[in-house]
């Protein structure tokens, strides 16, 4: 091939690979958050324990100060460091951070992911013949290959969507795809991200009883009072001084507090056990509403094809009954018969429609764009699903009936550390004393020991007791009605799911055996075996039973992923 076709169709192909790896990827890097120099910077950090800020500007072929500005960027993101050398310190270090690796390992596992997913469909001589080309062209890159890398990231979202480019268009949205855009979208997993901000914070609240308060004190005292009476250090003249200032350290560390202190960690912790998996129960019910809005768009668009199938067979049979008609071998009547039940036919389609549509309409809802293209109908993982450990007895393992056992957890400490508040508090408060004047200016420093025993406290702690316990089994009882309606709920869906596919089974059986009797009814038709009323009765059969075994397909469907949203398991 000749080389200037070659650059020509490399440049035209290149931005639609690349668009596509955006497509399938989420990070920080299709976000936009880093750009790719950046994402070169972490990627070489990550592999190496330090680098110089000289040697990152050589690597990115970048001046010294771009290096800089770029640098800062990815330390105010928390994703480097940098220390100056303990020896030198006009060298300066730069390091990743962890949360830079996680970034950096994040980018790199969805990189290979699309690559098995793009390059999946080529068998494996193709790909290693794609392999051997690509080791040639680096080899005969040397130290280029860096810039090679960068003008092909320069060739994103923008470049794709020039002009003189081809764009494909939009592939079909499969299940899996939406749910990820659901996923980016959805509130309420977003809402309970922030219970689990919140969850974090009050577990570093519950150190308050356990970790000392330190604090630096300044202050100063200015009265009125005779000239000269700050000259001595007696008692006297220490309470007559006109300014006393006064620097201390302060120190308070509670030593005992009825245990609240270790109940109060522990139902912090359950707290975040319990946000963690109200997550993961909020990302399968949006899973689960997602997969119904995404079936029945599948099933009403199929419906629709069933309808213009059946709807053709009228036409052509009105047809033959008015040729027949005209021919004197066939009544008016029956040509008008045929004219009713296609314009049923066709009001049903346009039932069809509006199901669709609505279907269509919430799915947009829930991913937070417009489909612009078709729906993608793949096959079922049915390897994923053992029906034979499809018991009840998995409930438990569930993530809601998990978080109902952290919140039972919660409320059982809180009623721990509610009756705390009956046994005396004990703690050290000590200060350390920078600044002093007057008699005390020679004490550095002091300790109490405080003892709190309570005797009455207009009965306070204990209706905190009898809340802290109410709600304590309350939460008992939220958690035994969650285990059992979890059991429910799984026997239901291994019901539905067997029967589902039992009834599918049978009605494809009747689907065939219907459109064989219409069409051998239509032969004997022409044969004047038969009456115009059977052939048409036939028709209407097979209609019937071949949408029944569409709605039939997808409520096996639904019944499938149901399941595995009632068995707890990871959707995908």
């Amino acid at each position: 091939m000749d080389l200037n076709r070659f650059s020509r169709q490399v440049v035209e192909i290149m931005p639609l690979i690349f668009r596509e790896f955006v497509r399938r990827e989420d990070n920080e890097l299709t976000r936009g958050r880093i750009s790719f120099p950046q994402m070169v910077a972490l990627h070489h950090l990550a592999r190496h324990e330090k680098s110089k800020m000289t040697d990152l500007a050589r690597l990115l072929s970048v001046r010294l100060s771009t290096a800089t500005v770029m640098v800062d960027r990815l330390v105010r993101a928390g994703m480097l460091r940098r220390r100056h050398d303990e020896d030198d310190r006009r060298v300066v270090w730069v390091r990743v951070t962890p949360k830079g690796k996680k970034a950096v390992g994040r980018i790199l596992e969805q990189k290979r992911r699309s690559v098995r997913g793009i390059f999946g469909k080529l068998t494996g001589r193709e790909r290693s013949q794609y392999l051997g080309i690509l080791l040639k062209v680096k080899r005969g890159l040397g130290g280029a290959t860096l810039l090679l890398a960068a003008f092909l990231g320069t060739l994103g979202p923008a470049s794709a969507a020039g002009k003189d480019s081809k764009i494909p268009p939009p592939a079909p949205l499969d299940l899996s795809e939406a749910y990820r855009l659901a996923l980016k979208q959805s509130e309420d997993v977003a809402i309970r991200q922030e219970a689990l901000q919140a969850a974090q914070g009050h577990f570093y609240q519950a150190f308050e009883v356990v970790l000392p308060k330190i604090d630096y004190s300044m202050t100063r005292t200015d009265q009125d009072a005779p000239a000269g009476a700050s000259a001595s250090d007696s008692i006297t003249s220490t309470s007559l001084r006109r300014s006393t200032p006064l620097r201390k350290f302060t120190l308070n560390q509670p030593l005992f507090s009825g245990f609240k202190e270790f109940a109060a960690i522990q139902g912090a912790g359950a707290e975040k056990s319990q946000r963690r998996h109200e997550i993961r129960r909020a990302k399968e019910l949006l899973f689960f509403d997602v997969m119904e809005a995404f079936y029945a768009a599948l099933e009403a668009q199929k419906d629709a094809e069933i309808l213009n199938s059946i709807r053709k067979l009228m036409k052509d049979r009105r047809a033959e009954l008015i040729e027949r008609a005209r021919l004197g071998r066939s009544r008016e009547s029956e040509a008008q018969s045929a004219v009713s039940d296609l314009k049923l036919v066709e009001a049903e389609l346009e039932e069809a429609a509006r199901r669709r549509t609505l279907a269509r309409q919430l799915l947009e809802f829930y991913i937070g764009e417009e489909l612009k293209n078709g729906l993608k109908d793949t096959e079922l993982p049915l390897h994923l699903l053992d029906e034979t450990s499809a018991s009840p007895a998995r409930a438990k393992d569930r993530s809601d009936v998990r978080a109902a056992e952290s919140a039972k957890t919660l409320a059982e400490k809180g009623a721990v550390a509610a009756r705390a508040g009956l046994l005396p508090t004990v703690s050290l408060d000590g200060n350390y004393y920078t600044k002093r004047v007057g008699v005390q200016s020679g004490i550095d420093w002091d300790v109490v020991l405080k003892v709190d025993v309570p005797i009455f406290d207009r009965l306070d702690t204990f209706g905190e007791i009898k809340v802290a316990e109410s709600e304590r089994e309350t939460a008992v009882i939220h958690r035994r009605k969650a285990g059992r309606l979890a059991e429910l709920e799984i026997k239901n869906a291994v019901e539905d799911f067997s029967a589902a596919r039992r009834i599918q089974r049978k009605l494809w059986e009747a689907t065939r055996a219907s459109k064989r009797n219409y069409e051998l009814q239509a032969r004997e038709y022409r044969l004047n075996l038969v009456n115009n009323l059977q052939v048409l009765e036939a028709l209407r059969n097979y209609e019937d039973v071949y949408r029944r075994f569409n709605e039939a397909y997808y409520r096996m469907k639904r019944a499938f992923w149901a399941l595995r949203v009632a068995l707890g398991e990871g959707v995908w």
